[in-house]
């Protein structure tokens, strides 16, 4: 019978830390900062058998009544079985109680888990993807000539907030301990932006450019730009994390897939977020694929 290990050590399971450094970039997106509670797994006849990490999250889009939740994270079963990883969710309710966080959820990309979770009464509510670039690759595209690229500072918040609110209406001020943000001129104008995490290697919150500015080339400047800081600094990878609506896409989606894939990015992994709910009303989740070609 399965037995519960508390804070455990995975020895050679390497996989465990890429997965942990996606977290990490996608945390960016689905909430603010996070503290671990426990990495706690399941052992059979003396061998680990099944992991995840749990966390507590604060909310920055405030999603449920209060901001702070759990999160289970990086669930690794070395075979896919429905008990064992029902035993790891008793468990991890259990320790929840224990903080005092009675809401968590669920972030998962191994499509055979989504199968289990959704039969054991968890429904998806939130999709992201993870766009990503070898950093010794070149993109073919060329960027606007006529663009200037500079290194912002705090000095240019006013400049940085009028972008983000013409590009998707909301502006999330950098964090400069964390970022390099990009500024991109036309004409001595502000017309882009883009916040390259020092430590994941991801472009926070994407490219953005001043809608009047579309189909310039500026934001394919900013792209190429961001690949050779990345580059200079060593990092093999660059990402790119994506939003998307569970059950359909819209314009801004299709502009935004179709960039970074023309700028040369290739899809990863996807990601659903999982929460309890007593009815699944979400029945067939478009496939990326399916995003894809109604996209063309």
């Amino acid at each position: 019978m399965e037995k519960y290990v508390d804070e455990i050590y995975l020895g050679d399971l390497k996989r465990y830390e890429n997965w942990k450094r996606e977290m990490g970039i996608l945390k960016t997106f689905w909430c603010g900062l996070e503290e671990r509670l426990k990495l706690i797994g399941v052992v059979e006849d003396n061998k680990i058998i099944g992991v995840a990490r749990i966390l507590k999250i604060y909310d920055k889009w405030r999603r449920y009544s209060v901001n702070v939740r759990g999160d289970i994270q990086d669930i690794y079963l070395s075979k896919i079985r429905l008990n064992v990883l029902k035993y790891l969710l008793e468990k991890y309710i259990d320790i929840f109680r224990v903080y005092g966080l009675n809401i968590y959820t669920i972030s998962e990309w191994k499509k055979p888990y989504w199968r289990l979770l959704r039969r054991l009464g968890y429904s998806p509510y939130a999709r992201s993807i993870i766009i990503g670039w070898n950093t010794s690759t070149n993109i073919s595209l060329k960027g606007n000539r006529d663009v200037e690229i500079k290194y912002a500072s705090k000095n240019d918040l006013r400049d940085l907030r009028s972008i983000q609110r013409n590009s998707w209406r909301y502006f999330i001020p950098p964090d400069f301990d964390r970022e390099d943000v990009l500024i991109a001129y036309l004409d001595n104008v502000p017309v882009g932006s883009a916040y390259l995490n020092k430590y994941t290697g991801c472009i926070d919150f994407g490219v953005h450019v001043n809608r009047k500015y579309w189909r310039k080339r500026i934001g394919t400047a900013l792209i190429k730009y961001a690949l050779k800081h990345y580059r200079e600094k060593g990092f093999e990878r660059m990402y790119v994390v994506r939003v998307l609506r569970l059950m359909k896409i819209n314009l801004y989606d299709c502009i935004a897939l179709s960039f970074y894939i023309n700028c040369g990015g290739k899809i990863l992994r996807e990601y659903l977020g999982f929460r309890i709910k007593k009815l699944d009303r979400v029945k067939n989740i478009p496939s990326i694929n399916q995003i894809l070609s109604y996209c063309n």
